[in-house]
């Protein structure tokens, strides 16, 4: 059994699909465009894409950082986001939210070593972010940019996700294409997103409210209507969602 990066492996896939016409488990693949359940690395649950966009036009995609961002661990941790303040991008552009920026000269580490991440090529991986929010830039093509998947650098720190840190006059790019038709895929975690639910008040009615093993509330309510001589059942949920950990998913775009 052949281990390696996620790079290294699904570099192996995109080269096994010469044998798509006998390959009992790759033409089944191309044939419904459906992944293996075990891909590069990932337990593959189902494939997804997202709707197709057009990116906004750009005409200039690379900036500088205007600013050396705050890049401690307890800065970080509890919105998992990082401010990051650019200029030099196209005057009064429009920087869209899950647009991918990238740092040059700042690699990203392995979360589970701490030691640089190496791609195909066996060249160390950038870091990269994405932006959570829609910037209109000012007249000189600055903003601030508000990414998750912050940059921590701290001398010994155990949560560092970059070898080096972020400063002032680092080159930041925006990876999508300008004016061009792209889609991104999603992939991820199971433990990179969570529910709840918000309580729900009774009614004043004949009313259940149960609340499952995982912390879900859910409320049955049981009346009836005396105009229409009809009885009536009402299920109520009211879910909340969060992302608990960015670094548990991500998206990638592009082509093969």
């Amino acid at each position: 059994m052949l281990h390696g990066n996620p790079f290294l492996q699904s570099s192996l896939a995109d080269i096994q699909r010469s044998l798509g016409a006998v390959d009992s488990l790759v033409s089944p693949a191309f044939q419904d465009a459906t992944l293996s359940r075990s891909f590069a690395g990932f337990n593959v649950l189902t494939a997804d894409a997202l709707a197709s966009v057009t990116t906004p036009a750009f005409a200039d995609k690379a900036g500088t950082l205007s600013a050396t961002p705050t890049l401690t661990y307890l800065a970080a941790k509890d919105s998992m986001t990082q401010t990051l303040a650019v200029t030099g991008l196209t005057a009064n552009g429009v920087v869209k939210a899950g647009e991918i920026i990238q740092v040059t000269g700042r690699n990203r580490l392995n979360l589970s070593t701490r030691q640089p991440m190496l791609n195909a090529s066996g060249a160390q991986v950038l870091w990269t972010a994405v932006v959570t929010a829609d910037v209109t830039l000012n007249g000189s093509g600055a903003g601030d940019l508000v990414c998750t998947g912050p940059a921590i650098f701290e001398s010994g720190g155990a949560y560092n996700t970059t070898d080096t840190a972020l400063a002032s006059g680092d080159v930041v790019t925006l990876l999508y294409p300008a004016s061009a038709v792209t889609q991104a895929n999603l992939f991820y975690h199971k433990n990179a997103f969570g529910i709840g639910s918000v309580p729900i008040e009774k009614l004043f009615s004949t009313d259940t409210i149960g609340t499952s093993k995982d912390g879900l509330q859910m409320r049955c309510s049981k009346g009836a209507s005396i105009r229409e001589n009809k009885q009536i059942v009402r299920f109520d949920l009211r879910p909340a969602y969060s992302a608990l950990n960015p670094f548990f998913a991500g998206q990638g775009f592009g082509t093969p």
